[in-house]
């Protein structure tokens, strides 16, 4: 009876938010009841939600050691491999979990994300559509189906998907701007920019909304109002390396490249892999006639991306202005 009441404590603390001490009292009925399957799935839930993916994977194993035909301890095992990166193996746990229980909509959104970052677009498609057909008024649904309709090329469709998602609930800000983004992306940058504004009304710490305001701006050529903008969504999500990257590109713009090398350097940190930011890091460092660290930073983004055909050509125009200048000393030394 302790182990238990021990239980739906950690319950309640987690259902207000409060997962540090969901974590204590959970881990004290796990003294008490190590052998409970539903107190490992707890733990599990609560390490998840502090991002602690590799122990929550650890722990809903040891769930499903307890109770191997559960299907909701195989979709939480399913999203914390998807956190950890692990499609593949994500995408098996929710194939298990829907064998068990073949109508859990969850199961198929799940299924169909991991399908998205295994570069399955038609059968992701399918798996959403089969969620939405077992929760119609679920909005996430329908956001994720336009997902896989844009990886499909198929975007006035992703559009109107979209527009469900957002009719059902006004307030799925993330389907807003997702929104907002495909409108851009079919030239209606009219109402793409008052939809990203809107979004930041209501929802003022919602950073992609700023950042898509921002990509706005900068079609408009209202480079100052862009960086503005820019900077405050690097304020709402410090963490974000693609709002870091648009906020240095319009430093460099504005003549405020050595900022701008701040800017990429925190991005860089952020996002190492990430080959635009190297080479915007090149522009900078060019435009300031740091030569030989450009074509380093040129250098490094071709390697991430062997087909960004604009870094091949700013590192040659690089590489002949550094030759340029170096024949330029030597000519200079004979005087």
């Amino acid at each position: 009876m302790v182990g238990q009441r021990l239980l739906q404590a950690s319950l309640a603390l987690f259902w207000r938010g409060e997962y540090e001490s969901s974590l204590v009292v959970c881990e004290r009925a796990l003294r008490v009841i190590p052998r409970d399957a539903r107190v490992c799935a707890q733990w599990a839930a609560i390490l998840r939600a502090l991002g602690q993916y590799k122990k929550a994977l650890a722990a809903y194993e040891r769930a499903l050691r307890l109770e191997p035909e559960e299907a909701l301890y195989w979709l939480g095992k399913g999203t914390a491999l998807y956190e950890l990166r692990r499609y593949e193996e994500a995408l098996a746990a929710y194939e298990q979990a829907l064998a068990l229980e073949a109508c859990h909509p969850i199961a198929w959104q799940n299924k169909g994300c991991a399908l998205l970052k295994l570069n399955c677009p038609e059968e992701a498609l399918a798996a959403f559509e089969r969620a939405m057909a077992l929760n119609p008024i679920d909005s996430l649904a329908p956001m994720r189906k336009a997902d896989a309709l844009v990886a499909l090329g198929r975007a006035e469709e992703a559009l109107a998907a979209l527009e469900q998602a957002t009719e059902w609930n006004p307030a799925n800000w993330l389907a807003q701007v997702k929104r907002a983004a495909l409108l851009s992306r079919l030239d209606y940058h009219a109402e793409a920019l008052a939809l990203y504004r809107w979004v930041a009304q209501q929802e003022p710490d919602c950073a992609p909304a700023y950042v898509g305001w921002g990509d706005e701006l900068v079609r408009l050529d209202l480079l100052e109002q862009a960086l503005a903008v820019y900077e405050q969504a690097v304020r709402l999500d410090p963490l974000n390396p693609f709002a870091h990257v648009r906020q240095g590109r319009i430093l460099v713009a504005v003549g405020r490249a050595r900022e701008a090398l701040r800017v990429y350097a925190r991005a860089i940190k952020l996002e190492p892999e990430y080959a635009p930011v190297h080479a915007q890091k090149g522009l900078a460092l060019a435009g300031l006639r740091r030569y030989e660290e450009a074509l380093a930073s040129f250098g490094r983004a071709l390697e991430l991306d062997p087909t960004d055909e604009e870094s091949r050509n700013a590192r040659a125009e690089v590489l002949q202005c550094l030759q340029d200048l170096q024949a330029w000393r030597r000519g200079a030394a004979l005087y």
